[in-house]
């Protein structure tokens, strides 16, 4: 299995990365504004990319913890079904760390690669919008 593994330091304490990375208002203000979640264990994380969400993915909600978030990718591209996105939260004296995992793919090819730097930019956005406030979502549904 291949992992895709970034970290970054963002200056906001880890509640509020927390906050950002299980509701819906805190992910479509980074990722994309086509999306459907709750904080909750065992709820189903819904993301739409495309004028019509053309592709989507869902992501079961593993877990949930002061530290940890982790979703399960049961429908989308045949290549996410199965991944596993882990989020682990650190309070640094400046903020906090986050450590981002996208777990268990099956093969270096395909999108892997595309993914990993999507995924880079996606997290430069999470930490605008946790760190300033900024909302500026990756993905929008129109242009």
């Amino acid at each position: 299995m291949t992992n895709i593994v970034h970290q970054l330091d963002i200056h906001a304490p880890a509640a509020e990365v927390l906050t950002a990375i299980t509701t819906e208002a805190g992910l479509g203000a980074f990722w994309t504004d086509q999306v459907r979640a709750e904080p909750a264990v065992g709820s189903k994380a819904w993301f739409g990319f495309g004028p019509n969400a053309e592709i989507s993915f869902t992501f079961e909600v593993a877990a949930i913890e002061d530290h940890r978030v982790e979703w399960k990718c049961i429908d989308g591209p045949d290549e996410w079904v199965g991944t596993t996105v882990r989020w682990l939260l650190t309070p640094t004296d400046h903020g906090t760390t986050v450590r981002f995992e996208h777990r268990d793919w099956r093969t270096a090819d395909g999108d892997l690669g595309s993914c990993s730097y999507t995924w880079a930019q996606i997290l430069n956005r999470l930490s605008s919008y946790v760190a300033n406030g900024t909302a500026d979502p990756f993905f929008r549904k129109t242009g």
